[in-house]
């Protein structure tokens, strides 16, 4: 496989890890719609885990509720981020942080389609001492760690145009 063929399988298998992570945020959420009671909760894991369904206006972990348009501009915002960094971040040596962009675009993904479908984002996971969350949450902060990661191994040049990374 040439490199050019290596780096299209490699954006593909990406995006489909995007892809997996919208299906399954957005799959659970339907779920969670159809099982639980709204704002009530039930035991999953005891005492580690309850299923507690609710409507969250404000951004992940319900942090500043009824700003719909700041969280849609903001969605927005990480999509043109990440095409103009996507040179550093799916580069060889940053790869963790390719990981990273697909958990974070298909976890935002999956709260944006929530905003625009019903202006509120269904989160129905809760932990003790943990405001309310969903799986585009969990994939968002982990994400974040993996691009973090990722860009703390990259060694400052570029992918593509003649620049080497680190083994």
């Amino acid at each position: 496989m040439n490199p050019g063929q290596h780096k299209t399988a490699n954006g593909v298998l990406l995006a489909l890890a995007g892809l997996v992570v919208l299906m399954m945020d957005q799959g659970t959420k339907l779920w969670a719609i159809r099982a639980l009671p709204l704002w009530q909760s039930r035991p999953l894991l005891p005492p580690l885990l309850r299923l507690t369904r609710v409507e969250n206006q404000g951004a992940a972990f319900s942090l500043l509720p009824g700003a719909y348009w700041l969280f849609v501009a903001m969605a927005v915002g990480m999509v043109a981020a990440a095409w103009a960094f996507r040179r550093v971040l799916f580069s060889a040596a940053a790869q963790p942080a390719g990981w990273g962009v697909a958990f974070v675009l298909g976890g935002t993904a999956g709260n944006l389609l929530d905003r625009l479908r019903w202006g509120y984002v269904v989160d129905f996971l809760e932990l003790p001492h943990w405001p309310v969350f969903n799986i585009a949450d969990a994939s968002i902060v982990a994400g974040m760690g993996l691009v973090l990661w990722g860009l703390m191994r990259w060694d400052g040049r570029p992918a593509a145009g003649g620049g080497k990374d680190k083994p």
